[in-house]
């Protein structure tokens, strides 16, 4: 800002009223201009400028387990003139992805400035994290450096919650679900990514609408302890699924159709549609001990033993390849909803030489309790607390520099800066108060556990739609300040600005026009993509302190899958079976149940066949049936009385060692009110 004071002297000697004759003044400018010529041919020293390599690494404890956070999104920012925030005049200087060894490597501009590193959970494939009232993915800045030195080595930062999967491992164990999903089938996800909203509304459990994974607060990545991920790999499994049986829409209608929102585990008894959409969640993960079996041996209505057929399904049909498995998936969207019709459309392409089958784990991993809807308040309110605690810090200083600028510094030889400062930091220091209101704002409909109860009564298509509308407006909320605060800061700068033609008052008048041009055509563009400058972090985390370069944590032990263990070819081939129901009433009158009986041949006593009764407004009803020695079975459900109409019913046998699979035709039945 020299040029600045040099300036403004200049006009007040040739506006000041002074005794001293004019010729004496003409000579002492003489002499001035003398010595500067004489100056100006000596050797003077080049001008300061540094060039730093930045270096550091990013790490993630998941309940004391140890790793290197790889391919996460980093920054590195130049902050721009400190007396403005950097969401007005900061700039992005590089970005990269960390490397497998979490490490990172920057270089600056040569300039001396301060600058910082902005991490995000984010990598090249659209796997990203943010907060269920967030704004932009989870993200942290470090604390500002300067690059005055040749290395700048930032060290390990590990982030770490005690007791708990922090939210980075939830991340990075979908991002390498991910990668593992691309190197298996050489495909991107339908979806092109996924979204994961850490402390989520939900029942306290995992829950994946769609192709979007709601994750509640300290649910851990996997119930087997320190460094387990089956759950988010469970999870990442339905996201296959979901994005290649088709659209939103038809996920919610079958959340209705098979009752989609319930807790489950691996013995669970359902319906077909619902154990199918988890058993695959559970044949991806690899994980579901305590089946096959659950004491009912090929019953394909228990999850668990859909997960185990799965697996067997692609060691005898499919060579192991899971990529196979998946293009039925893709081959057939919107027509697979039971472990049946996934078998027929497979058919068996690569037939094993040596049949082999899944015998059951031990069930050791029990899933922890989830978490009450007051403990889930809780997450959203430290963020409340943490912005409220701000808002009140930046009240204060508001009204401190409100008075200070009532009579700002003159703009002498270098005190330009400081006049500029104290006439723009009443602005600027609003912008901030009004982020952060948007922040607490964002986070306060979720901070109680009334709050919790009631989102979560919503269901799922209402909870995504009111989220979308809370999304796009507090987005717009935050482009409409970012607007207001840069043109408030403009006119306040104007006054010194519009005297100063100094290099530095330009680049500021560029910056502060640079930012306002990106917050009008984020506008424009309905703030669906927020400038990069505008990652609004949660006021309630921190920068993590620097970790030992290699933390001594022992690696989580491997937990294997019920075991895929050979078995002898039967002595003869499986007989053909045939399945019919021979009772099946045309009509039933409330309250009566509706009654069918069949049978299966070749007969067997004892052999399971799952009867379904379907309403076109209910869930599917199955119920899992034994045959008499003769081949015999009956069931009967008694429908809801409102249900009123055409019931249709179908009986399904899913074969043994001796005999094949068999399903008989349908039977239909009109329920009719008393």
């Amino acid at each position: 800002m020299r040029a600045c004071g040099v300036r403004f002297n200049v006009r007040r000697m040739e506006t000041t009223a002074d005794s001293t004759p004019r010729r004496r003044t003409a000579a002492a400018a003489g002499l001035a201009l003398i010595a500067i010529a004489l100056l100006g041919a000596l050797p003077t020293a080049p001008a300061s400028a540094h060039r730093t390599t930045v270096k550091g690494f990013f790490g993630c404890s998941d309940r004391g387990a140890f790793s290197r956070l790889r391919g996460m999104n980093v920054e590195l920012w130049k902050r721009g003139p400190s007396i403005f925030p950097v969401e007005m005049v900061g700039t992005q200087v590089e970005r990269q992805y960390t490397r497998p060894n979490g490490s990172f490597r920057f270089r600056t501009e040569a300039a001396e400035e301060e600058y910082f590193v902005r991490m995000a959970l984010r990598d090249a494939d659209g796997v990203h994290l943010r907060d269920f009232w967030g704004v932009n993915d989870w993200s942290v800045d470090s604390p500002d450096f300067r690059n005055s030195v040749a290395r700048r080595q930032l060290g390990l930062r590990v982030f770490a919650k005690p007791g708990v999967s922090h939210k980075c491992a939830i991340w990075a164990a979908a991002s390498a679900a991910n990668r593992d999903y691309k190197v298996v089938t050489g495909r991107e996800l339908p979806s092109r990514g996924v979204e994961i909203r850490a402390d989520a509304v939900t029942a306290g459990v995992p829950l994946t609408p769609g192709t979007s994974i709601f994750w509640p607060g300290d649910y851990p990545a996997g119930n087997a302890g320190p460094g387990d991920d089956a759950t988010v790999r469970h999870e990442f499994g339905h996201v296959i699924r979901h994005g290649l049986d088709g659209s939103i829409a038809h996920f919610l209608t079958d959340v209705a159709r098979f009752n989609y929102l319930q807790f489950h585990n691996p013995c669970l008894q359902t319906n077909l549609g619902f154990a199918f959409n988890e058993g695959w969640a559970q044949y991806w993960a690899k994980r579901f001990t305590g089946a096959p079996d659950c004491g009912r041996p090929g019953d394909m209505t228990t999850e668990g033993n859909v997960a185990a057929a799965l697996t067997a399904l692609a060691a005898n049909c499919a060579g192991g390849s899971r990529a196979l498995m998946v293009d039925v998936l893709r081959r057939n969207p919107g027509t697979i909803h039971s472990f049946f019709e996934f078998r027929d459309r497979l058919g068996c392409p690569v037939p094993g030489v040596v049949p082999v089958t899944v015998i059951p784990g031990e069930a050791t991993e029990l899933p922890p309790p989830p978490p009450r809807p007051k403990a889930r308040g809780g997450f959203a309110r430290d963020v409340v607390r943490a912005a409220s605690g701000q808002i009140g810090e930046l009240r204060r200083r508001l009204k401190e520099a409100v008075g200070r600028a009532k009579e700002p510094p003159p703009c002498f030889r270098n005190s330009c800066t400081k006049a500029l400062r104290v006439r723009v930091r009443p602005a600027t220091l609003a912008f901030e108060l009004r982020l952060a209101r948007i922040q607490r704002a964002a986070a306060a409909p979720f901070d109680s556990a009334r709050e919790q109860r009631r989102l979560a009564r919503l269901g799922t298509a209402k909870l995504r739609r009111v989220q979308a509308r809370r999304l796009a407006k507090t987005r717009r909320q935050v482009v409409g300040v970012a607007i207001a605060g840069v043109s408030a800061t403009l006119r306040a700068a104007r006054p010194v600005l519009r005297r100063d033609s100094s290099r530095y008052a330009k680049r500021i008048r560029g910056a502060l026009a640079g930012a306002l041009a990106r917050f009008r055509r984020a506008k424009r563009n309905g703030a669906k993509a927020l400038p990069a400058s505008l990652a609004l972090s949660p006021p309630a985390t921190r920068w993590p302190r620097r970790a030992p370069r290699d933390p001594r944590t022992p690696p989580p032990a491997p937990i294997s899958p019920p075991a895929l263990v050979p078995v002898s070819p039967p002595t003869e081939e499986p007989r053909k079976s045939t399945l019919t129901i021979d009772q099946c009433p045309a009509e039933v009158v409330t309250p009566k149940p509706i009654e069918v009986a069949g049978s299966l041949s070749p007969a067997a006593a004892g052999s399971p066949v799952a009867v379904t009764f379907d309403y076109p407004k209910d869930d599917p009803v199955t119920k899992t049936v034994t045959t008499g020695a003769d081949g015999s079975w009956s069931a009967d459900h008694t429908p809801n009385p409102n249900y009123v109409g055409t019931w249709t019913v179908t009986a399904h046998f899913a074969g043994d060692a001796t005999r094949l699979p068999a399903t008989a035709p349908t039977c239909a039945t009109e329920h009719e009110p008393d």
